[in-house]
């Protein structure tokens, strides 16, 4: 029954029906509105249930390959970001009209932004990412939002086998995973603490040789 109520939204919503609540769902479902609400508690939660299901897939997809176990932290995000196009091509007019409705995305975007906080720790951990006090408690939410930006290319993207989007994944996740990894900014700061070290011990030792 579940399957069939889904089934009935996603119609509505691709093909622009309006208005989409319960009453509406189950009547193209061929069942009652009380039968309806033994199974979703509103519309909106049947569309939430459709994201969450994808971003599952996608999961699913990556934890039973064995070359992605074996990825850096944040070779990982960035083989999500291909995962996740390929398994929603089928659902691509449904994301069209639903990616902006916070509603019905607000769910999986908590379970994405979970998932890129287990990255990131495992970054951490690897020292694939660099800890850079509470800036790195931003990298999720900087990944949702480079999540976001891919979607909505992806979106527009008129090439022939999405070849466009996978350029843009590589594109425009060089920034941000550049900038949580190991980098110039990295480089100075330890070279300035190299020299504030040299320059703590000449004081301690004034007649030390350098």
């Amino acid at each position: 029954m579940e399957d069939k109520i889904i089934q009935a939204y996603v119609q509505m919503v691709n093909s622009g029906t309006t208005p989409i609540n319960a009453y509406t769902v189950a009547e193209r479902a061929g069942i009652s509105e009380t039968e309806f609400y033994t199974h979703f508690p509103s519309a909106e939660a049947v569309g939430s249930r459709i994201w969450l299901d994808l971003g599952k897939e996608v999961a699913g997809i990556l934890q039973q390959s064995e070359a992605y176990r074996g990825y850096p932290a944040r070779q990982k995000v960035l083989a999500y970001y291909f995962t996740f196009f390929e398994a929603g091509l089928k659902h691509r007019m449904f994301i069209r009209h639903t990616f902006h409705k916070d509603a019905v995305v607000r769910a999986y975007k908590e379970e994405y932004k979970q998932l890129m906080s287990e990255l990131v720790q495992e970054g951490l951990d690897t020292d694939d990412m660099k800890n850079r006090l509470t800036l790195s408690n931003h990298y999720p939410r900087i990944l949702w939002e480079l999540h976001q930006k891919l979607v909505r290319f992806w979106l527009r993207d008129q090439s022939e086998g999405f070849t466009q989007t996978e350029k843009a994944i590589e594109s425009y996740s060089r920034l941000p995973l550049d900038f949580m990894g190991p980098n110039l900014i990295d480089s100075v700061a330890d070279t300035l603490k190299f020299e504030l070290e040299r320059h703590k011990i000449r004081v301690s030792n004034p007649f030390k040789m350098s």
